[in-house]
Order: C-alpha cells, then sequence, then structure tokens
C-alpha cells in the first residue's frame, strides 16, 4: 500500500511539530560542520582544512544559522526574496532553504549572466 505524505500548510496542524525536528536537523548539520575535533584533526595531519570542510564551515553553515533564526522569528518557510511560503517538500529536502524554487533560479540565472 502507498503511503500519503502529510499535507502540512505553515501554521496549520502538525507544523510546530515538524518545524521543530527541522531545527534539529539543522542544529546537527551545524554540530557536524564545525566539530572542533574533526577540524584540529585536518589542521594537524593536512595543515588546513579540506575544501569540503572549508565550504561546510565557511558557507553552509552561515546558512543554516540564518534558517535557525527564521525559526526564532517564526519565519521559517517563507521565502526571503518574494515572502512566499517555501514548499514543505523543498524544507525537508534542504532545512536550510531560505528561498524558493523560484527565486533560487531567479538568482542562479543572474549570477551565470554576471
Amino acid at each position: 500500500m502507498e503511503e500519503k505524505e502529510e499535507i502540512l500548510v505553515r501554521n496549520g496542524p502538525g507544523w510546530t511539530s515538524f518545524v521543530k525536528i527541522q531545527k534539529e536537523i539543522i542544529q546537527a548539520r551545524i554540530d557536524r560542520y564545525n566539530d572542533k575535533d574533526l577540524i584540529a584533526e585536518q589542521i594537524l595531519t593536512l595543515g588546513d582544512l579540506t575544501p569540503y570542510q572549508q565550504r561546510k564551515t565557511q558557507v553552509v553553515t552561515p546558512f543554516l544559522i540564518e534558517a535557525l533564526n527564521a525559526i526564532k522569528d517564526g519565519k521559517y518557510g517563507i521565502c526571503k526574496k518574494c515572502s512566499q511560503d517555501i514548499p514543505v517538500a523543498r524544507l525537508r529536502l534542504v532545512p536550510g532553504a531560505l528561498t524558493c524554487v523560484s527565486c533560487v533560479d531567479v538568482l542562479v540565472t543572474k549570477n551565470k549572466q554576471g
């Protein structure tokens, strides 16, 4: 039997539980990306962080922190560019998403054009 995906609506039934889970996921990623022991080990053995670790600590972590702030401010799931709801499917896939897919596409197109 096929499972039906729960339909979540911002501030509707289940939203608070969903956001709580997302917050835990986001915090776990921040903790993992900024693990002091892992960073110390890489610096000791490699002389620097791997490019992957650098990206996670320097680029991804600030977005995740911004997502945690959006949760705290009651704005999680609202696109910071167009103020429309970010689809729950996108939030499940990218818990730290700050923009909807349409706005990301616009940003990517602008960046490609120079």
